[in-house]
């Protein structure tokens, strides 16, 4: 997908308890011009830390994770950096965990079976972007 060129691209957070999901994703947005990727992380409360930190435009994370789990953690990032945005990115996109995201502040809910393309649209959508 060729997003438009942003002056100022999308910064992101990657995070994720896979390591190959982590990987792929953050492959996957290292390739759009519109989208810098800041880090990754693999649990919850490490994800909560690197936000504090970093503040990020979007984390992109998942709902199941070790220590803290992805509602948690987006109930805690939303909560101290309101101007973040959590987009969940799970095998799950329906249900009650889902729901529950949604809840805790989520800014949108992402299947881990999407392509490339939808990834990328989806960070656009979190952040508030019409530009994809």
């Amino acid at each position: 997908m060729a997003a438009r060129h942003r002056p100022n691209p999308i910064t992101v957070l990657v995070v994720d308890d896979s390591p190959a999901v982590l990987t792929g994703a953050r492959a996957v947005l290292d390739e759009a011009d519109s989208v810098a990727v800041m880090g990754c992380c693999d649990n919850g409360r490490e994800a909560v830390a690197v936000v504090d930190r970093l503040r990020p435009d979007v984390v992109v994370m998942d709902l199941d994770m070790p220590e803290v789990d992805g509602v948690e953690a987006c109930r805690l990032i939303t909560a101290a950096h309101p101007e973040v945005k959590v987009l969940m990115h799970t095998g799950t996109s329906r249900g009650r965990r889902a729901e529950e995201a949604m809840r805790a502040g989520a800014a949108g809910i992402e299947p881990k079976t999407g392509d490339a393309d939808a990834l990328i649209a989806a960070v656009h959508r979190a952040y508030g972007s019409r530009t994809c």
